[in-house]
């Protein structure tokens, strides 16, 4: 049987009632595997099979509230429908609080038992596709360099392109060949569209790729590598400068450290082979130094 077919995982150490809940769920159509234990079940529990799982509350050992702690320390999305004719009202709010999926009361009807399940399943196909899609998304942004990623975090961030060149020191040429190069690795059409799933992606949580370490900065092939120097140059200067200059008045201390930046800087702009590169820095130049 294919693993991708959601399969009801029943949990009951009651021998008759596993067999009642196995027919049942059997004549309309679903998998069914069942457990006499929480141990049981967790001794073969897989992450990759969808479904949901149907538990008592009072199993022997550990108890159906007690397996869905454990399933949800190992990161499993599997829900749980909690069954019962012993709980008491705080124990079901407690359930529920836990993020039990439903907490059914014996004796229950079974078409409420079987639309729980239903649902339970839907809701873990949601969640395993939308798991899925954050897993790629996060495997997109991996696949973006440095710049990429900085220039992204700003357009997410509502920065024009015109921050963007001031911040990151870079023409508007290479900005919009950024944007173009960041719409194509991500698979998205406009950054409307990217900056919603990037935005979908943080709200839930989910720990996206760490922006990648400026020396790790990829130049494209067809790029000029002096135009790419001096453009890593002028985003360090203007790093410096933001660092420097943050806590308002340049302090006497700072001046030379900004002397020797700006002197590093105009030593390899003079080295570019291209002349028409070094025209945006000259408005680097600190005034009053």
């Amino acid at each position: 049987m294919s693993h991708e077919n959601p399969t009801v995982f029943v949990v009951e150490d009651d021998a008759e009632m596993r067999e009642s809940f196995a027919a049942l769920f059997t004549s309309q159509g679903m998998a069914v595997e069942a457990f006499s234990s929480g141990e049981q079940f967790l001794e073969h529990y897989d992450s990759s099979r969808p479904g949901c799982i149907v538990a008592d509350f009072r199993l022997q050992g550990i108890n159906g509230i007690g397996l869905h702690r454990l399933l949800d320390e190992i990161g499993s999305t599997l829900p749980v429908i909690l069954i019962s004719g012993y709980l008491t009202v705080r124990s079901a709010v407690d359930a529920v609080r836990q993020g039990i999926c439903r907490v059914l009361e014996k004796p229950y009807r079974e078409d409420e038992l079987l639309s729980a399940v239903q649902e339970a399943i839907a809701e873990n196909r949601n969640s395993r596709t939308k798991k899925t899609y954050r897993m790629d998304f996060a495997h997109r942004l991996q696949s973006l360099d440095a710049r990429e990623r900085l220039t992204l975090d700003m357009i997410v961030a509502g920065h024009g392109n015109r921050a963007i060149e001031c911040k990151l020191g870079l023409s508007t040429r290479t900005v919009d060949r950024i944007r173009s190069s960041i719409l194509e690795k991500t698979g998205f059409l406009s950054f409307v569209e990217l900056s919603a799933a990037y935005g979908a992606v943080q709200a839930t949580g989910e720990k996206l790729a760490p922006v990648p370490a400026t020396g790790a900065i990829n130049t494209p092939d067809e790029r000029d590598p002096d135009e790419g120097t001096v453009e890593c140059l002028c985003a360090g200067l203007l790093r410096v400068q933001a660092v420097l200059l943050s806590d308002g008045e340049i302090g006497e201390d700072s001046r030379p450290l900004l002397r020797d930046a700006e002197s590093a800087l105009s030593k390899a702009l003079r080295g570019a082979r291209h002349t028409d590169v070094a025209a945006p820095a000259s408005n680097l130049r600190i005034a009053s130094l």
